[in-house]
């Protein structure tokens, strides 16, 4: 085997890693926690510098329900606070 296709081959499998992890962060959800924050997380990432009360409304949330997203993707460093209620 040559230098030239050991490379290619360890050039693809790096990238099949890098798309797995990005499947099971980002796109799939085993339970309903799961796909809350992908929902959240979307959003978020779609309009920064939005208020909780969008987040709750365009996710289909409840306030009881968004405080553990909310707190989870803090934590994971996935999005930060800035005001009071903006994400």
């Amino acid at each position: 085997m040559s230098q030239d296709a050991l490379d290619r081959a360890v050039g693809l499998t790096e990238f099949l890693k890098a798309a797995l992890r990005h499947l099971f962060a980002e796109e799939f959800a085993f339970s309903k926690p799961m796909l809350d924050r992908q929902r959240v997380l979307r959003f978020i990432r779609s309009r920064p510098g939005c208020k909780r009360r969008d987040i709750l409304r365009s996710c289909s949330l409840i306030l009881k329900e968004l405080w553990p997203v909310l707190a989870s993707l803090d934590e994971k460093g996935r999005v930060a606070r800035r005001d009071d209620d903006t994400y």
